[in-house]
């Protein structure tokens, strides 16, 4: 099987990044959020939270920023983004945390957490109108391995074959 020179960056990216101490996450409980089943894999259900400010109308959209928290690809929480999401609400947009599958929780790969990553971009897409989204401004960010993820989704193609529903 060729292998393209985006999964070779993809996978120097993972060789390159300096794992920080894994903070356990389960399903965590954050106030003031809408919280959205995105995607399940066999018995784990993964999570967006969404932010929203006060005062949006029914028929408007907003741009809106996903945040992939950061732990090496091992641990970490969703809630690592918590206060940015919040703010982002606070000035206008919308804001959304999102859970993906990492070593610890769910003996799981770095590209099981990419395919999760995506997973949760093209469900708010999908979902974009009854969330209030403008689909069309979506950015995605994160911190150390979420920073990488967040970056794959957007420049490594699609691979050949790949399930584009939310599963």
């Amino acid at each position: 099987m060729k292998q393209s020179i985006y999964h070779w960056l993809f996978v120097l990216g993972l060789c390159l990044s300096d794992p920080i101490e894994a903070q356990e996450s389960g399903e965590a409980p954050i106030a003031d959020a809408q919280s959205w089943v995105y995607r399940r894999v066999g018995d784990t259900e993964l999570r967006l939270w969404v932010f929203t400010p006060d005062a949006v109308g029914e028929s408007e959209t907003r741009p809106a920023a996903i945040f992939f928290f950061g732990g090496g690809w091992v641990g970490g929480s969703p809630t690592q983004f918590e206060p940015q999401a919040r703010y982002l609400a606070s000035r206008g947009m919308i804001g959304v945390v999102a859970d993906y599958r990492v070593r610890s929780r769910h003996q799981t790969t770095p590209f099981d957490a990419l395919d999760d990553c995506r997973a949760a971009i093209r469900w708010l897409r999908r979902n974009a109108p009854a969330l209030g989204i403008d689909p069309n401004r979506i950015a995605a960010g994160g911190g150390s391995a979420g920073g990488h993820l967040a970056a794959a989704t957007g420049i490594l193609p699609q691979p050949e074959g790949e399930d584009l529903s939310s599963k």
